[in-house]
């Protein structure tokens, strides 16, 4: 059996599982309406007769090489020619296998694909948690206006709800690393965390708090550096500040401290997770506080493929990732 990940001019993605007798395959492709699970069982010969015949315009095709061109040819003799063409190709070597913790955005943004085995009682721990620390917000909200003016304001209930937001946070970072066998330690700190960065891409995330579009968007963990692991997140250095200086440090739990703290949570659930998981339990109290504006791009080689079977997808084994 060979795997194939796509991609389309127009960003869309799409499988390509050919069948161990090299003939039988199963297409799937993500065209903007994969709310079913929508493939397309063809034969590799039938799409070679097109290729090979002179009465046959396929002009449109610009790449050469062959596994693209057949891919091409599957999407458009199956009807999908709206996302054609196809540009780039990726053979996966291990269809099934899937990255614990860590939801790549073509494998699990679509309804079509069912999402890899997850701890159910863990996400929605997680989710309440947030729906808890969401809700404090909120209450803050009626004594301090969430306006730009006001984002410096700090209090003692400010840096209650920051260190909640921060260990919460601290949590999420542990359970990825504990999740992708990292070695375990007496105790964590940023330059452990920090290890999550890359393979979650918590810095291509962009979002912003629904009801309050006038404060702008916020990326919390814009400009992380290994260099300066706490330092360089202006929001965790106010929680790590205030804890061990209370006094002389509390102007640092301001309003936009909490707010990014509380983001970061957010955005560590859906690249945990993904939008399916998390919507599940949408009807909790302030769940949707936040809405994504802008989520990082992964590559067809850092797309996990799931087998294609005949009436759903399946995942067989986690690939931890190397930390």
């Amino acid at each position: 059996m060979e795997s194939y990940v796509f991609r389309t001019n127009n960003g869309f993605f799409g499988y390509l599982q050919i069948e161990s007798d090299q003939e039988n395959c199963t297409l799937l492709l993500n065209c903007g309406h994969f709310n079913l699970y929508k493939k397309y069982t063809s034969k590799i010969s039938s799409a070679q007769q097109q290729i090979n015949s002179p009465h046959v315009d396929l002009s449109w095709i610009k790449s050469t090489d062959p596994i693209i061109k057949m891919i091409n040819v599957l999407c458009w003799i199956n009807g999908e020619c709206n996302s054609l063409p196809v540009e780039d190709a990726h053979k996966n070597t291990s269809p099934g296998e899937y990255y614990p913790r860590s939801i790549r955005d073509a494998a699990q943004l679509c309804g079509a694909i069912s999402s890899p085995p997850l701890n159910e009682s863990e996400i929605l721990n997680e989710v309440r948690t947030f729906s808890s620390i969401a809700s404090g917000l909120i209450k803050i909200f009626d004594y301090i206006e969430p306006d730009v003016a006001n984002l410096n304001v700090y209090g003692n209930k400010l840096r209650e709800l920051l260190f909640l937001a921060c260990a919460e946070v601290e949590y999420l970072w542990l359970k990825f690393l504990q999740a992708n066998s990292y070695p375990i330690k007496r105790s964590y700190s940023t330059v452990d965390y920090i290890k999550c960065l890359p393979h979650l891409k918590l810095d291509g995330y962009e979002v912003q708090l629904i009801n309050f579009p006038l404060l702008g968007s916020l990326k919390p963990f814009d400009g992380w550096s290994s260099q300066q692991p706490t330092q360089s997140l202006s929001w965790y250095e106010a929680y790590n500040s205030v804890k061990h200086n209370r006094g002389a440090n509390m102007p640092m739990a301001t309003l936009k401290a909490v707010i990014n703290a509380i983001a970061a949570i957010y955005i560590l659930l859906k690249a945990q997770h993904g939008h399916s998981e998390f919507g599940a339990v949408i009807d909790m109290p302030n769940i949707d506080l936040f809405k994504t504006i802008t989520s990082p791009s992964w590559t067809i080689s850092e797309i996990a493929m799931p087998l294609l079977g005949d009436v759903s997808t399946n995942w067989t084994s986690p690939v931890n990732i190397t930390l």
